[in-house]
């Protein structure tokens, strides 16, 4: 896949806040040294470092590789279709996750849009006719992915929760009937011996 770049296109990915004089060229030497070394990433140092906020980093972004900008939305449900048969582990390691659509159309959040490796990987695992990308920061990215196994998880307790309402209903149904039974038993026995009593029988 190739993008077509605007005028308005950056020749990096942070340039616009360099332009803007909210990063100076050193900082962000600086941030990119330690970022391998510390293993995190430039974009969190950005934040918690320069105090520039995610916005502001996605529109840099944008602006650099012309595809729009998605921060991390609780509200979002990811696509089941696309998820169900991907493991978590995998998508950590490949870095972008099916955000919704479907075999005819996907959206894909991904950190880094012009991995084309990562890009054909996708395609090849997801086999949808159409992806369209989307730019998000690597920490959203593990966030949807975390939450993909929070609703698997969930899945799995809601299922064991149904299952033991069931045996436990199958219990109780069962000791009403261990229940009734007894009674019964003790008014046999009631009978036998008020019966026998009347008879004046000495044996029962």
């Amino acid at each position: 896949k190739k993008f077509s770049k605007d005028s308005n296109a950056t020749k990096g990915p942070f340039d616009y806040l360099l332009h803007n004089n909210q990063v100076t060229l050193k900082q962000l030497k600086d941030f990119d040294e330690r970022a391998r070394k510390q293993k995190t990433t430039i974009t969190s140092l950005l934040m918690t470092e320069a105090r520039i906020s995610k916005d502001e980093i996605g529109l840099s972004l944008e602006k650099y590789f012309q595809i729009p900008f998605m921060s991390f939305d609780p509200n979002i449900h990811l696509p089941t279709e696309l998820c169900q048969n991907l493991n978590t582990a995998y998508l950590k390691k490949q870095g972008w996750i099916p955000i919704s659509g479907n075999q005819e159309e996907a959206i894909i959040l991904i950190d880094n849009p012009s991995d084309y490796s990562r890009i054909m990987e996708m395609e090849r695992v997801l086999d949808v006719d159409k992806i369209i990308l989307r730019i998000g920061l690597i920490d959203d990215i593990y966030q949807y992915i975390n939450s993909l196994t929070e609703t698997s998880e969930e899945h799995l307790l809601d299922d064991l929760i149904d299952q033991l309402t069931i045996d436990e209903s199958n219990i109780v149904e069962e000791h009403k009937e261990e229940s009734i039974n007894d009674h019964a038993i003790v008014q046999l026995v009631n009978q036998v011996i008020t019966d026998a009593y009347n008879a004046n029988a000495s044996d029962i």
